[in-house]
């Protein structure tokens, strides 16, 4: 195990444990990054465990800016068995679990005892956690980032958790799972301890403990605004209907690299995973001709140790950049216009909330998920069918040839983005998280609820 010490100071009252064992970046832990940079800066300890170290020694450091945020903040290593990391289900995600929990106890040995733990993404991705905690017996907080799956192991996770936060797209699937839980138990023997347990479940589906999380962005994260932002704010008032024109390559045929300083048009952030749908956007660009091919960047990281399929990068394409996990993704984006999203059924979307909050013109999947339900389609974005390429290309060639629209549709996105300023947006969570007590009321053994 590597211990990372970034910054330290004397000794803190509190001793918050993280744990992300995710190999690979997302924005479930740009969400939970914020968060720590948000939390008081004096009596606090941060100990965070994770697989990448790499995603979180930015938390003292973003945008080439020190952030004194944190007293004390130490970072270790986990490691994991590649073939155990992959499983999902069965004996060999067990014993994935029971590995990085047994990790978790010699972390705890050689610190000092830690007051909260947090699990970043899931119930069972996070199950170690709870496995540790049967020994240790400490709240223990809980993030939902995605939905989880209908399984025992999870709803008694949910029952053990002191307290919870989740999207709102995934409440539905945490429902799901309690009420199955309490249907499989209606639907076995009677016994005094099945009726204890579905009486908690339904405790915890209407308690206070369970609450939306409602992401942000703090002022350290917040995106330089684009250049076509800045036009909005410069011309607007004087703007004429003649005054547009067609934003397009050279009408001569000319396929080579742009630098990232001079502007381009198409603007893609995200893991290269099939459902993320870059495919769909590639598609989208090659249906062009090459001499009227928009520029385009993608900005793509490439996820380790899962067997989820995954989309091919780079590709050697006519007018297309790419850039493999940048860490100047912001000086990247400012030079575009149009941010496309390709992700169907996305959870939340933070990159979609950062080119908001940029100034970009969003487009976005008609595909029912949160920004779907939120923006409003030649407002403050533009829609297209879902996992349509050809939608998607039409709708990117009427929006280059009409400035107008997109002037406006960039100035509506930056009113929409103020309203997910970090400060307030998580303000309830730090309360909790600085708050908290040590068992909720609701709160059952894991291993002692798989005895019955």
């Amino acid at each position: 195990m590597i211990n990372i010490m970034i910054f330290s100071n004397k000794e803190s009252s509190k001793n918050l444990f993280f744990f992300d064992p995710i190999p690979f970046s997302g924005g479930s832990k740009k969400v939970v990054n914020s968060i720590i940079q948000l939390l008081p800066k004096r009596d606090i300890t941060i100990t965070v465990a994770t697989a990448n170290p790499s995603d979180w020694q930015k938390v003292s450091e973003l945008n080439g800016e020190l952030i004194p945020i944190i007293n004390t903040l130490k970072i270790i290593k986990i490691r994991n068995i590649d073939f155990l990391q992959q499983a999902e289900t069965g004996l060999l995600y067990f014993a994935c679990q029971i590995l990085l929990a047994s990790q978790l106890l010699f972390i705890q040995l050689f610190n000092k005892r830690f007051t909260l733990l947090i699990g970043t993404s899931g119930p069972g991705v996070d199950l170690a956690l709870y496995f540790f905690n049967y020994f240790y017996k400490k709240p223990l907080f809980q993030f939902v980032q995605g939905p989880i799956a209908p399984s025992r192991t999870i709803a008694r996770c949910l029952l053990c958790c002191t307290s919870l936060c989740y999207l709102a797209s995934t409440k539905m699937s945490i429902e799901n799972c309690l009420t199955n839980f309490i249907t499989r138990n209606n639907s076995g023997k009677p016994n005094k301890k099945n009726k204890e347990l579905n009486l908690l479940a339904e405790k915890v589906l209407d308690g206070d403990n369970f609450f939306e999380l409602n992401n942000g962005l703090t002022r350290h994260d917040w995106p330089t605004q684009i250049k076509h932002a800045n036009i909005i704010k410069n011309i607007n008032s004087i703007y004429s209907d003649d005054s547009a024109k067609t934003i397009m390559g050279d009408d001569k045929h000319v396929c080579k690299k742009r630098n990232m300083d001079i502007d381009r048009d198409i603007f893609w952030a995200a893991s290269i995973l099939k459902w993320k749908g870059l495919d769909i956007l590639l598609d989208a660009l090659n249906l062009f001709d090459e001499s009227k091919r928009p520029f385009s960047s993608i900005c793509y990281i490439k996820p380790m140790n899962t067997t989820l399929s995954a989309s091919i990068a780079p590709q050697d394409i006519c007018n297309v950049n790419w850039y493999e996990q940048p860490e100047n993704i912001d000086k990247i984006r400012k030079n575009h216009k149009i941010f496309v999203s390709t992700s169907v059924k996305e959870p939340f979307g933070l990159s979609v909330l950062e080119a908001l909050a940029a100034g970009m013109v969003v487009v976005i999947p008609n595909d029912g998920a949160y920004w779907d339900q939120e923006l409003v389609h030649g407002e403050n974005c533009f829609k297209y069918q879902a996992n349509n390429s050809k939608d998607l290309k039409d709708k990117i060639s009427y929006l280059l040839s009409s400035e107008k629209l997109m002037l406006t549709l960039g100035k509506n996105s930056l009113v929409v983005a103020e309203n997910y300023r970090a400060e307030k947006t998580y303000k309830p969570i730090i309360e909790i998280l600085m708050n908290i007590e040590s068992a909720a009321s609701h709160s059952y053994s894991l291993v002692h609820a798989n005895k019955h």
